[in-house]
């Protein structure tokens, strides 16, 4: 089954059973029937959409312009928070029971809980011997990944960065 997505190029999927979520640089989020291959609802956001999870009834769908993560409740498909605090575009994001972990260009990493509090930015950075703080990249988080105590990232430099937490 193909189907046409009519106003502009698709940016992030999501998949859950029948249920498709995609996410587009026409700052919308659809989401479709897979048994029929129809749009079932259509949610606005603030900017492209660069990255999506759904976590039981909730989607989070992160974004470009406006640099933000925006929740939406799934029973009534209402807009329920914004999340702001990058400096830039966020290119990824994961979510659990607990917390919600971000990436963005502006070469951080943040971790959110589920009122809407940034609970720690990890910069893409580490400690040598005498503590002095030097940075390993100056390239976007590109994805990520995380469990109860590691946060695994990539970028464009070629290195995967296991942090503990």
């Amino acid at each position: 089954m193909n189907m046409t997505y009519d106003s502009g190029p698709v940016e992030a999927v999501d998949l859950d059973g029948n249920l498709l979520v995609t996410g587009s640089c026409d700052k919308t989020v659809k989401l479709w029937d897979l048994r029929t291959g129809t749009v079932m609802h259509t949610l606005s956001v603030d900017g492209w959409v660069t990255s999506l999870q759904r976590t039981n009834n909730t989607l989070i769908a992160g974004t470009g312009q406006t640099h933000a993560i925006t929740l939406f409740d799934l029973s009534t498909m209402a807009r329920t928070k914004t999340l702001q605090g990058h400096e830039d575009v966020v290119t990824c994001l994961q979510a659990d029971s607990v917390r919600i972990v971000s990436g963005s260009r502006d070469c951080t990493v943040q971790l959110w809980d589920w009122n809407g509090t940034c609970r720690q930015i990890m910069p893409l950075q580490y400690r040598t011997e005498r503590e002095r703080i030097v940075s390993i990249s100056k390239n976007a988080v590109k994805c990520l990944a995380f469990d109860e105590t590691r946060l695994v990232t990539g970028s464009n430099d070629w290195l995967l960065r296991v942090m503990y937490y």
